[in-house]
This record gives structure tokens, sequence and C-alpha cells, in this order.
């Protein structure tokens, strides 16, 4: 770092308003602080240095007093990593990363009305001959999935259709629909 820029950057890496930095993530311009994160931002150093050091970085913003700690640290990393440091080089900030985590209320999945129905008409679109692994054709319903309720069950040979996916049924198989709408296929008998 060159001593004439370091309160420019500083600004930057605490603002996020940097040039340079333009990229700094949104929750350090939020102005959460290190401590609040909880894991430690780190950066790239040498110029042409092609892998990552992480540098431990002091809790709340970076300022003069202590960049320093900062750049020893990451020569500290150097050296550990590859065996030297040139502590006389000037050391770039390439990438700052935050890693933060927050409180959030559990996801809570939609329960599915109960139906408790075999093979439900309701939900049957039509039925085609289908053949499976033994060569024969074998009438198979197509049920649309979003017309099925919890606790239906559906008796192979069935396709099981919706806009993103399809789940095959085989002969000997059953699907049952859990309460989220999963669907539980196995082996009948």
């Amino acid at each position: 770092m060159r001593p004439g820029h370091l309160p420019q950057l500083l600004g930057a890496a605490n603002t996020g308003k940097g040039e340079k930095l333009r990229d700094v993530p949104r929750i350090i311009r939020a102005g959460i602080t290190v401590a609040q994160i909880g894991e430690p931002l780190g950066f790239r150093g040498d110029r042409g240095q092609g892998f990552e050091l992480r540098a431990a970085m002091p809790d709340g913003p970076l300022n003069e007093s202590n960049v320093h700690t900062v750049i020893k640290s990451f020569f500290d990393a150097h050296k550990q990593a590859y065996g030297h440091a040139f502590e006389d080089q000037l050391v770039e900030i390439i990438t700052l990363r935050a890693v933060g985590s927050a409180a959030t209320e559990m996801l809570k999945l939609p329960e599915l009305v109960r139906g408790g129905r075999n093979n439900p008409k309701a939900a049957e679109l039509y039925t085609r001959d289908t053949v499976f692994d033994d060569g024969k054709a074998v009438p198979t319903p197509r049920y649309d999935r979003a017309k099925l309720l919890a606790d239906d069950v559906i008796g192979g040979p069935a396709l099981v259709v919706q806009h993103n996916s399809t789940t095959l049924v085989p002969p000997g198989y059953s699907a049952s629909v859990l309460s989220h709408g999963d669907m539980r296929i196995a082996r009948v008998g």
C-alpha cells in the first residue's frame, strides 16, 4: 500500500465507495463491523500472485493505526504458505470478503389438504400404453401432480407429471404423497 493513498483506501474499504473496491459486499456498505460478521475478511497480496491468502482483520473499521497489523498478517500467511515473504514489497488488496450469518425464522412449508385416495380419478389426465423393461405395452395412467393430495396413493405403473418433471411409478411399486407434497415410491408387498 502506498502511504499517500492509505486514508483514501481505508475510507473506500470501510464504505464500499472506492473505485477499485466497488465490489465490496453490501454487508460492509451497511456498516456491519468484522466483530458482527464473525469471520475475518481476507485479501490477496502481491501483484501477479495467483492464489489468495487470508489475512486476519481487526474488529471494526480499518484505519491507519491497525492496517499495518493486517499487512503483517498477510506476510505471515505468505511465509507459512510459501516459506518466504517480501516484506519490502507493496501489498495490494484485491478482494475483501465477508461471510455473515443471521438468525432467521424456520421455513414453514404449507401442508397439503388430506386426501387419502387410491388412484384418484380427479388427478388422472389420461391413459396411454407404455412399454417397460419386459417389452410389453401396459396401459399406464398419467396423473397431474398439482391435483394430488396428502396421503393419496398411486399404484404403478403410472406417470405423475408436472410442469418441470415427470415421475415414473414402475409396475409393482406405489407412490405415496406426503404431507408437504413429496412422494415416496416403494415396492409393493
